[in-house]
């Protein structure tokens, strides 16, 4: 209620000057152009809301100066920020076809344009990472000023505004960094240089003993980025393997990325080949790809569940479910068996939501496919109402 006795349906509204005009111009008698703030093609969308923030500041002392209370209090106390959204305006087809035939003088064009400024979907948000220099398709550094609107973002502007509702699906969407799928999840794997080689250096210290004759010469290897899928291994004492896939290839598949060239032959149909546990790095802290369980931790992870629904952290449970590991395992091996040194490894905080998060995704699997089975048998009975003839 108080923005709309400040600013009215119209909003609040700012001017920005390509040339600064000369210090003595008398400014608009409704304010907004006297500012004297400049914006770049080169600011970003959100450096653009800093901007504004300040502006506005200095048109309050401006008019604070000029003794009109009125104005003051518009301009005062405005903060743009992350909420806010800077939307540009996009013409309607009726309005560029109009303007295309050259009757933009006429009233029908006037009568339209009017619409389309008030129609909440003719207005494309930006970016808050880009700068209006990427966005030439809107005619910024054109001479023609652009319109701006700032609203603040909300679910129920996505009701009415289409191009909010886009925009916001399209920022929402997941990138390559933060998939964590069952079979497949964003990583990192050692990639190697065939063609590059490290000698060892000489000592820095004089009194340093001389290194011996015959240095071996060793390949160099960095982490890159790439998709990491469940190899073979982990089973009967076999380590664990990895397949590799690299998110950005290399000009030959899997060129450079083998110690040895018969690696080369153990791509599959993809281009992805084995690496060992070692060689990789999993960039999810509960990767879903590695669902290995310790054979100890099996039967106590299966109370997870029920501790949590009772109101216990993961901390808790955490310190429950190794209580438990070390009470069981003191248990069977009393009379100092020879294994009795081979203690399993600790329940961690991680291991429980790994876990949970997979039985999530199990008991989902399973439920969206019975209610598939269930669909498919009722279409497909020649006992349902669809099939009767």
């Amino acid at each position: 209620m108080n923005a709309l006795k400040r600013f009215g349906a119209a909003g609040l509204k700012m001017k920005f000057f390509e040339t600064l005009p000369p210090e003595n111009t008398p400014g608009s008698t409704e304010g907004g152009d006297c500012h004297r703030m400049e914006v770049f093609l080169g600011d970003t969308v959100r450096e653009f809301k800093s901007k504004l923030t300040q502006a506005c500041e200095k048109e309050a002392d401006y008019w604070a100066g000029k003794a009109k209370t009125d104005l003051e209090a518009k301009f005062r106390n405005i903060r743009i920020g992350y909420k806010h959204l800077v939307m540009t305006f996009v013409p309607s087809p009726k309005v560029q076809r109009l303007y295309a035939q050259k009757l933009h003088e006429g009233q029908e064009y006037k009568h339209a344009y009017n619409q389309a400024i008030q129609d909440p979907s003719s207005w494309q948000p930006l970016d808050p990472t880009r700068t209006f220099g990427q966005y030439p398709q809107f005619g910024f550094g054109r001479k023609q000023p652009q319109l701006l609107r700032i609203v603040e973002a909300s679910e129920s502007y996505k009701l009415v505004n289409l191009r909010f509702k886009e925009f916001e699906r399209e920022q929402g969407k997941a990138t390559y960094q933060d998939r964590n799928e069952r079979d497949e999840c964003y990583g990192w794997a050692k990639y190697w240089h065939v063609n590059d080689t490290g000698v060892r250096p000489p000592p820095s210290t004089p009194n340093a003993p001389a290194p011996p004759p015959a240095v071996p010469i060793t390949r160099d290897w960095e982490w890159r980025p790439a998709f990491i899928s469940k190899g073979s291994g982990g089973t009967d004492g076999a380590p664990l393997k990895y397949k590799v896939e690299w998110v950005f290839k290399p000009l030959q598949p899997g060129g450079g990325s083998q110690k040895t060239p018969q690696d080369q032959k153990q791509l599959d149909e993809r281009g992805r080949f084995e690496l060992f546990k070692q060689d990789v790095l999993l960039a999810p802290r509960c990767p879903l790809v590695d669902a290995y369980v310790h054979p100890d931790h099996a039967e106590l992870l299966q109370q997870a569940r029920t501790f949590r629904q009772i109101g216990k952290s993961d901390w808790e449970i955490e310190v429950m479910l190794n209580k438990s590991l070390d009470d069981k395992w003191a248990a069977e091996h009393q009379g100092g068996t020879a294994d009795a040194g081979n203690r399993p490894p600790r329940i961690t905080v991680d291991i429980i939501r790994n876990y949970l998060q997979r039985s999530d995704a199990v008991d989902a699997g399973k439920a969206g496919g019975a209610e598939a089975s269930k669909k498919a048998l009722a279409e497909g009975s020649p006992l349902s109402p669809t099939n009767k003839r």
